[in-house]
């Protein structure tokens, strides 16, 4: 499989899943005043309610090994708001491991928060990408999109404007590994 493949099958994956929120979002509300959506509402969440944990697991597992994918294997160089974006997504995998494994459904007291804090960031940074003049900046500073030269827009790339995958430019390449630690003779 090709990079392109990847990121062409991580891209439907996306919008497969934005569909499936924005469904459920219209389900919830709409159930409040017809009583078809309130049917429907019912029958999805005895369908998904019983496995919405590791339905849960299966999307933070697929995002975590997708944006492992594009940096390591892709090299694609993660901007700093993607980085923030994986700081709320990375522990959500051992966190609702755990509440699979202990049928912990609780657990989305302490998901959810995170996941909310990654798709505010998500929702954020595809507006930059879109209109970048929202991030005025500070003089001086380096926009949060653009550390490392990975500019949050690549008009060329076949996939640009795809939902949910939008790579940065590959890292020159002393960028792309760090150099061994200082006296400890291994890679950070």
């Amino acid at each position: 499989m090709t990079v392109r493949d990847v990121t062409l099958l991580l891209a439907m994956l996306a919008v497969i899943a934005e569909a499936a929120v924005v469904l459920a979002l219209v389900v919830t509300v709409g159930a409040r005043w017809s009583s078809g959506l309130a049917t429907l509402r019912r029958r999805l969440v005895d369908t998904f309610g019983p496995v919405a944990l590791e339905l849960a697991l299966g999307v933070a597992l697929v995002a975590t090994l997708g944006s492992l994918y594009l940096s390591e294997v892709a090299n694609f160089v993660p901007c700093r708001l993607c980085w923030y974006q994986r700081i709320a997504m990375y522990p959500l995998v051992p966190v609702l491991a755990v509440a699979v494994r202990r049928h912990d459904y609780g657990a989305r007291f302490y998901a959810l928060p995170l996941a909310a804090i990654g798709g505010g960031i998500a929702a954020y940074h595809v507006l930059v990408e879109r209109y970048p003049s929202l991030e005025g900046g500070v003089r001086g500073r380096q926009p949060l999109h653009a550390d490392l030269g990975a500019p949050v827009r690549l008009p060329d790339h076949p996939h640009h404007g795809a939902v949910g995958v939008r790579p940065h430019r590959r890292a020159p390449a002393d960028l792309r590994r760090p150099p061994t630690c200082p006296g400890r003779g291994h890679r950070p």
